[in-house]
């Protein structure tokens, strides 16, 4: 495995160019296809890590559905399947104007709020209701990517819900993390909602979100032992959401530099390309991986 540059500099005559490798998309969706295998649960891709229509068309028939976030990206997965397999779909964005045409295209909706359940659940039908819920735990130091930091605007506090669930509401939706390699937060969280699941029994299903890394944790029996009791209890059925525990090392930005000059004694290059919109590099501050950084 591995990305023969050799070749693809031979290959790609004009850049920027974006490079998939499907080779390591593969490798990652491994232990995936074995939580699947050992806990019959379904696993989602979520489009907004890379919604690239070629990724999600290579995908189909490896995953069982697609994660969308936006109107646009469920119907990119919708065209990218022809329809078949399952399209979730949670946003605090949901517009009025466009919740009748994402229901007819998504099997299950996770409403991120109560007002926005109240207003837009009964104005179509043919979907899978569900509320997105906010456990109110936070597992990361930094909280520019904590969904759970003070007053954030994803999901439903369980404060919120005083223990009830509207009757319609099928499912549960919640993400709690973000590039985590444990699953004890994961096991928190579940604990947290273990009152609100047991008094609930029309419940159907379990989305819990994304943000693990699966590539990068060895162990995966903790996980298959938490689920495996969640789907005994209270047969529920089960939905993973990952994004960037698939492609987050199987793409690569290929670019050439179109200029060089000094400026004020250090060097500087433009390239034919930019990272300005991409807002861990941008925002966060954080340094792209080269490959002259990267041992050849």
């Amino acid at each position: 495995m591995g990305v023969d540059w050799g070749l693809l500099r031979s290959r790609i005559k004009s850049t920027p160019a974006f490079v998939l490798d499907q080779d390591q998309v593969l490798a990652n969706l491994r232990p995936l296809q074995r939580l699947r295998h050992a806990l019959d649960c379904k696993v989602l891709y979520s489009i907004k890590a890379l919604p690239l229509g070629t990724l999600l068309s290579d995908l189909c028939g490896k995953v069982d559905g697609f994660a969308a976030s936006s109107l646009f990206e469920a119907r990119l997965a919708h065209q990218a399947s022809v329809g078949e397999g399952m399209l979730h779909l949670t946003t605090p964005g949901l517009r009025q104007s466009e919740f009748s045409e994402l229901a007819g295209l998504c099997s299950h909706i996770a409403f991120n709020s109560l007002s926005q359940y109240t207003r837009l659940h009964a104005m179509a039908e043919g979907y899978s209701p569900g509320l997105r819920i906010n456990p109110r735990l936070s597992f990361l130091d930094d909280d520019r990517y904590d969904p759970c930091r003070p007053h954030s605007k994803l999901g439903i506090g369980l404060e919120q819900l005083e223990g009830h669930l509207p009757p319609l509401v099928e499912g549960l939706h919640f993400h709690t993390v973000f590039a985590c390699s444990s699953f004890t937060p994961l096991l928190d969280t579940v604990q947290r909602l273990l009152p609100l699941i047991e008094a609930h029994p029309q419940l159907r299903w379990l989305n819990i979100g994304g943000g693990y890394r699966y590539d990068m944790i060895d162990d995966l029996s903790p996980l298959i032992a938490l689920l495996q009791s969640l789907q005994q209890r209270f047969g529920l059925a089960i939905y993973l959401e990952p994004g960037k525990a698939i492609v987050s090392n199987a793409g690569y930005l290929l670019t050439r530099v179109v200029d060089r000059f000094v400026s004020e004694g250090k060097t500087i290059l433009v390239l034919d390309t930019s990272v300005n919109h991409h807002p861990e590099v941008f925002e966060y501050q954080r340094s792209p991986v080269l490959l002259e950084d990267e041992p050849q």
